[in-house]
């Protein structure tokens, strides 16, 4: 088991952070490759993916699409309705 610090172990890990801590984090990052490239690969994305969630989320952008969205909305029973002089095509 992992060194929990001063004082005595605990029995059982009733809350996340006591798992947290008693989690062997030195032994998988040395001996298994996948959790390390999963940390990396968190590490490498958060930067790249952070930027792209604020503008998507930006107050613009969804005003824009909530427009974009009430403009094709149509009641699937509702009479047809021609569009323009042209007919169907």
């Amino acid at each position: 088991m992992a060194d929990v610090g001063p004082g005595r172990q605990m029995r059982y890990p009733y809350t996340l952070a006591a798992k947290m801590l008693q989690f062997p984090w030195k032994y998988y990052w040395k001996n298994a490759r996948g959790f390390r490239y999963v940390i990396i690969a968190v590490g490498f994305s958060i930067p790249i993916l952070y930027p792209i969630n604020k503008f998507v989320n930006s107050p613009g952008n969804v005003a824009m699409w909530n427009d974009i969205r009430k403009r094709r909305q149509h009641d699937p029973f509702a009479a047809p309705v021609e569009h323009g002089s042209g007919g169907h095509h």
